[in-house]
């Protein structure tokens, strides 16, 4: 058990990188501001869009289609779920 408590131990550096968890924060509380689901959806978005130069579109009907069928048969799978 000791050895699964280790990174957790303040100066614990294997190979010079620390690996103990540093404290979390939210969104709201680094920006000062309650930030809706919407505002960062559409934050994030802009700037994927700026970073990769990338243009809004939408997906086909064929992508929509093929999305759906993953949805089902791989990612709704428990079986998949489980094993990650």
């Amino acid at each position: 058990m000791d050895d699964l408590l280790l990174a957790h131990r303040s100066g614990y550096m294997p190979n010079g990188v620390g690996s103990r968890p540093e404290k979390m924060t939210s969104l709201t509380e680094t920006v000062g501001r309650a930030v809706s689901v919407d505002e960062t959806m559409n934050a994030v978005s802009q700037g994927m869009g700026e970073l990769f130069d990338l243009e809004p579109s939408t997906l086909t009907e064929e992508e929509c289609a093929g999305a759906v069928r993953l949805a089902k048969a791989k990612y709704g799978s428990e079986l998949w779920n489980a094993s990650r």
